[in-house]
């Protein structure tokens, strides 16, 4: 067998003797192009993975979302570098998103991004605070804020409808917005770190699964005086 096989090589390297030049890159066409081609991309693959897997892409440390709102891109990359200057380090990385349009398919991004405790921040006008406070979006500021905080704060909070959490109630239903009366919003009357937007009445929520919570209420404190 092994005999056969160095016969054989060796006829094929008389065989690419006796070939011209183009012949020879016909030749290479013909037979190795193919296998070359998949091993070249089998190793692109395996490298791409590679480094995805051992440099993962960065993730935020304080996400906030701007629901129904209307920022400029400038606005709002100049508002990611002041909450970083601020943070004196605690924030790292901050993405400020104003692509939650609820008459399209922001309500749906909503739903995905807090389920999965991707936003720390919501920024939104208080009609829209209120229909969402029923959904369970939002956490109790009560229950996050020190007793100094929320006492600074509490002339400004903003207590509504939050949501039921019981095993026959469901958003089929309509039954949300049935819980207790709580405060899970601050209305806001400046943006010292975060953009101007077109809201007539902003509120200021903290996401009830955010993975953040300390970089939440320092945004708070640094935004809302």
């Amino acid at each position: 067998m092994l005999e056969e096989m160095k016969e054989k090589t060796a006829e094929e390297k008389e065989k690419l003797k006796q070939l011209s030049g183009k012949e020879k890159l016909q030749y290479f066409r013909d037979y190795y192009l193919l296998y070359v081609v998949i091993i070249v991309v089998a190793l692109s693959i395996i490298i791409f993975l590679t480094v995805h897997f051992l440099n993962p892409p960065k993730q935020p440390d304080c996400y906030i979302a701007l629901l129904d709102c209307e920022a400029s891109d400038d606005d709002k990359e100049k508002s990611e570098e002041q909450i970083e200057t601020y943070s004196n380090g605690q924030i790292t990385y901050a993405m400020v998103d104003s692509t939650f349009d609820m008459s399209e398919d922001g309500l749906n991004k909503l739903q995905v991004y807090v389920s999965n405790n991707r936003i720390d921040v919501l920024v939104m006008d208080r009609e829209l605070f209120e229909v969402l406070s029923g959904y369970g979006y939002f956490a109790d500021l009560q229950d996050i804020l020190t007793d100094d905080l929320y006492y600074q704060y509490k002339d400004k909070m903003i207590s509504v409808s939050g949501y039921k959490e019981t095993d026959n109630i469901s958003f089929e239903d309509k039954e949300t917005g049935q819980g207790a009366v709580r405060p899970y919003g601050i209305a806001m009357s400046e943006y010292e770190l975060l953009p101007d937007t077109n809201l007539k009445e902003p509120v200021f929520a903290v996401a009830a699964n955010t993975r953040h919570l300390e970089n939440a209420i320092l945004i708070l404190q640094n935004t809302i005086k």
